[in-house]
């Protein structure tokens, strides 16, 4: 905030332009580093914490995009670095989940196993044809809300107390559905494409 104010009483502009420009990175950044505590508060049994920072990472993830894309501060970095926190928060949150035992290992195997699938093509696609733009599609940023908004409701499942205690695998098959159909679809699109 100090930085900020001495921009603005400076008349530094500039400074204080690329500053705001930065934002979104620096949100991306900060859901790829809350994927740590996140996993370390389930493994502990933290759901409470877990759920918070959680929600916090939902949260940078909807305003970095917002604020890049409607303030023209899309950078090669943050295109690049967003899918990336974005795949590693899910990835350590459902590892953790699996191994305090509240999520089946078939459901993880597909989140998983879907990310480090899409990764690796990535790579060797990017080898392949020395660069290409990871132009992200609707259905994997459906998913990719779906997929969190499904480990909130895991984590409070534990702590909120209810009388009525449902069933969430019709959750854990309309999630897997959609992430191997966001699979399919992003690797459609790049054989498609060459």
């Amino acid at each position: 905030m100090d930085l900020l104010v001495r921009c603005i009483n400076s008349g530094n502009l500039y400074s204080l332009f690329t500053m705001l420009k930065n934002l979104p990175n620096t949100l991306t950044l900060i859901r790829f580093f809350l994927a740590v505590p996140i996993s370390i508060n389930i493994l502990n049994y933290n759901y409470y914490y877990s759920t918070i920072l959680l929600s916090i990472a939902i949260v940078t993830d909807f305003f970095d995009g917002f604020l890049a894309r409607k303030f023209l501060w899309e950078t090669h970095i943050g295109a690049t670095i967003d899918p990336l926190a974005d795949k590693f928060l899910l990835m350590s949150c459902y590892l953790a989940l699996l191994k305090s035992s509240m999520v089946p290992v078939w459901f993880t195997v597909i989140i998983v196993g879907k990310d480090c699938l899409m990764l690796a093509f990535i790579f060797v696609y990017r080898k392949i044809f020395l660069f290409t733009k990871i132009t992200p599609k609707l259905l994997g940023k459906i998913t990719t809300f779906m997929q969190m908004a499904l480990a909130i409701i895991i984590l409070t499942k534990n702590y909120v107390p209810t009388d009525y205690k449902f069933d969430l695998f019709w959750m854990y098959i309309i999630v897997a559905c959609f992430t191997l159909a966001s699979g399919a679809q992003y690797l459609l699109d790049r054989i498609l494409s060459k």
